[in-house]
């Protein structure tokens, strides 16, 4: 019996999503593309995943599987190599470490900035779902314009501290093999440069710069 295919439900300028692509990507992995909206409703994709809301979800077979931990994890137990942790358990608590730092503290900040700073690119409802998402009321467009200028501020640390990390010669994050937290870590730069538009990766990061280049190559495997 032939297995069921991998289908991953997304959207081009999701971070996660992108995330799962590479994981995809670096275990050579053929997949099937459902394009879902980037703002609810969302009517054929909250069904399927009996209410998530969030992106993305990986479908095999009648199985949904949702949020990127879980994807991930799934995707390494069927295809052992190359592994998204090829490092130590005490090398993989730090790069865990980092995930959650480059989602959280790096990514949350930057997506305020280029939300804030092409505002009127996106429609009312696209920042409608995202302050309810956070339990937020709908903002002004003004007030979403105004906060870009505070939050480079709080994106640009990040940046340099990646660069410090990266500067030292090493090839990938943790060392000589990519790993999930290369992954996780590159969807801050990746973002910027995606939808950045005027807003691009500061010259000066050169080491972060030839490892985006790095990361970017390993591509998104067969969709």
């Amino acid at each position: 019996m032939t297995a069921p295919a991998l289908v991953l439900h997304h959207y081009d300028f999701s971070n996660y999503s992108e995330k799962v692509r590479l994981t995809l990507g670096l275990k050579g992995l053929a997949w099937h593309a459902v394009t879902i909206p980037a703002w609810a409703p969302k009517p054929d994709y909250t069904p399927l995943t009996a209410g998530y809301r969030r992106t993305p979800a990986l479908q095999i077979g009648a199985d949904v599987y949702c949020d990127t931990a879980l994807i991930c994890a799934l995707l390494d137990e069927r295809v052992p190599a190359p592994a998204l942790w090829p490092v130590s358990a005490g090398e993989r608590a730090l790069g865990e470490a980092l995930v959650y730092w480059a989602e959280h503290a790096l990514f949350r900040p930057l997506a305020l900035y280029i939300t804030g700073l092409h505002a009127r690119r996106f429609p009312p409802e696209f920042h409608a779902d995202r302050a309810r998402l956070h339990g937020k009321p709908t903002p002004v467009i003004e007030a979403v314009e105004a906060a870009a200028g505070r939050y480079w501020p709080q994106v640009l640390p990040g940046l340099e501290r990646l660069e410090r990390l990266l500067g030292d010669g090493r090839r990938w994050v943790l060392g000589e093999a990519v790993s999930l937290a290369d992954f996780a870590l590159y969807e801050a730069p990746w973002f910027l440069e995606t939808i950045g538009g005027s807003a691009a990766l500061p010259a000066a990061l050169t080491a972060t710069r030839d490892w985006v280049a790095r990361v970017a190559a390993i591509g998104h495997g067969r969709p």
